[in-house]
């Protein structure tokens, strides 16, 4: 407070907020007496007087300006500028006002200090004060060297980043305090890592990236460990733009983020990671009348030599007691639809993903394929047909019509010229069409006549009648068994129950 003292008596020239009481500013002040007559200035010196005029007996003194003795000449002169009624004025010289005390400045909140320079990793917080005569007078803050200044609400100013601190206290109309400054370094410590899984089927994926704190394009170095121990910076290293790390087993992924210019995050990151089995595909390749089916793992690098494939065929989910996978199979055409499902589990890792595909045949699987074979006896030929399944038909040389073949009747064949015997032949089995026609040929030597019979009598033609001995078996040119009885014109062959084989004419 800035005060006049008259004698005893305390006359204030400011109000409670420091400012001077009514009339016009000079340098901030405006100094009024209380009768309303301007102060007046004269080579820059201001001149007052009190309503009451001043007691010749008192000292007079005003804070912070200097109040010489009156000079002589100086009333009459005053007075009359004035233009009022004669009244005494008093000096006071503006320009010599006081300094404003110094505060003192406490820094709380920082991790270290070094004279006026302070580290923190925390907002730090500015508490000015201001001790004695000046306890009132308002706090200024500077982070520009002095170029603006700012009142400080309540003597404190939080600091939450790096910056040279100027602070001072001002009364109105006073200099200044002296200036106390102090430096804050702030440093910050390193987002926490983000530890990302991606899992792959057979392995997982792992990058690493600074925390939702960190600003985009943040350059960073994380240091990690799979084995669950802490990592330090001798621990392996991951910086961005490196491929991910691929995990073929469940571990647990410990990793520090250091961000460039930061110090190493408070928290070391940590996830425990599971590898998912590998994924399957399945395969058909459609056949004719049939499907192959095959199931492999997509991913060839991470195969487990112990991993199995289980499947099911009725569209249930496989489970590790589904049937065990040895190898392609195929699907018949009754099957035509069928749902497969596989997944593939792996010694320590989650079940794979289920794969799923449904299987469609075209068309009917051929049947079997047929063996031609034959046999020679004195120029009749016994040809036999054998096929693994199903029925057997057959056509000799030029025929279209292709017979039913018995298999306990074999074909007989005998020809009265030489030449050749051309079998062709194929099989069809029940739900399937027909198999390849196989066909062979082979030579044929004709019967020139009838051989003579030892047993005298034995075969002889009696008009479109062939008697034949017991036993014996009459057969058509084709190879047919016929009846020897009533037969058209033609050669027939007669075999004799001594496997013997003769040739009968009917004319």
């Amino acid at each position: 407070m800035l005060d006049l003292a008259i004698g005893k008596n305390t006359q204030s020239l400011f109000d409670a907020s420091h400012k001077v009481i009514g009339g016009n500013a000079t340098d901030g002040y405006t100094l009024t007496p209380a009768d309303g007559t301007e102060p007046i200035r004269l080579n820059n010196v201001l001149y007052w007087t009190p309503a009451d005029g001043f007691d010749p007996d008192a000292e007079y003194a005003v804070e912070g300006y200097v109040m010489p003795a009156k000079p002589a000449e100086a009333t009459a002169s005053l007075t009359a500028k004035a233009g009022t009624e004669e009244m005494e004025f008093w000096p006071l010289y503006e320009e010599k006002k006081r300094q404003t005390d110094t505060p003192e400045l406490l820094v709380s909140g920082y991790e270290s200090a070094d004279g006026d320079s302070y580290v923190a990793v925390e907002p730090v917080t500015l508490t000015a004060t201001v001790e004695g005569r000046d306890a009132d007078a308002p706090i200024e803050y500077s982070t520009d060297g002095g170029a603006t200044w700012i009142t400080m609400t309540d003597g404190k100013l939080t600091i939450d980043h790096s910056a040279k601190v100027d602070v001072r206290a001002h009364f109105p109309g006073f200099s200044p305090s002296e200036t106390v400054s102090v430096e804050i370094k702030r440093e910050y410590y390193s987002a926490e890592a983000v530890i990302t899984p991606d899992q792959r089927g057979g392995y997982t994926t792992v990058t690493f990236a600074p925390g939702e704190n960190a600003a985009d394009g943040t350059d960073f170095t994380v240091y990690y460990t799979l084995d669950g121990s802490e990592p330090d910076m001798n621990a392996a290293k991951f910086t961005p733009g490196m491929k991910p790390l691929e995990l073929t087993e469940a571990t647990t992924v410990k990793a520090l983020m250091i961000e460039q210019g930061k110090r190493p995050a408070k928290t070391i990151a940590s996830q425990a990671l599971t590898v998912r089995a590998n994924d399957l595909d399945i395969t058909a390749d459609k056949g004719e009348g049939f499907t192959t089916v095959a199931i492999a793992p997509k991913n060839a690098k991470h195969v487990d030599p112990k991993a199995e494939i289980r499947y099911t065929t009725d569209g249930t989910e496989p489970t590790a007691s589904s049937q065990l996978y040895k190898g392609e199979f195929e699907v018949e055409a009754a099957d035509n639809g069928m749902t497969i499902k596989a997944i593939c589990i792996e010694p320590g890792k989650t079940a794979g993903n289920v794969a799923s595909a449904t299987v469609a045949v075209e068309g009917l699987r051929p049947s079997c394929d047929v063996t031609i074979s034959y046999t020679e006896a004195d120029g009749v030929y016994t040809i036999t047909l054998t096929a693994p399944a199903g029925k057997i038909f057959y056509a000799l040389n030029d025929a279209t019509e292709f017979k039913l073949y018995d298999p306990a009747k074999p074909i007989t064949y005998v020809s009265d010229t030489d030449g050749t015997c051309r079998v062709r032949a194929y099989a069809l089995e029940e739900g399937k069409k027909e198999g390849r026609i196989a066909e062979q040929s082979f030579a044929v030597t004709g019967i020139s006549g009838v051989e003579a019979d030892q047993e005298a009598g034995s075969v002889r033609v009696e008009g479109n009648s062939i008697i034949v001995p017991e036993g014996a078996q009459t057969f058509d040119i084709a190879g047919r068994r016929v009846n020897p009885q009533g037969l058209p014109r033609g050669i027939y062959i007669v075999r004799l129950a001594s496997g013997k084989a003769v040739k009968a004419v009917v004319k």
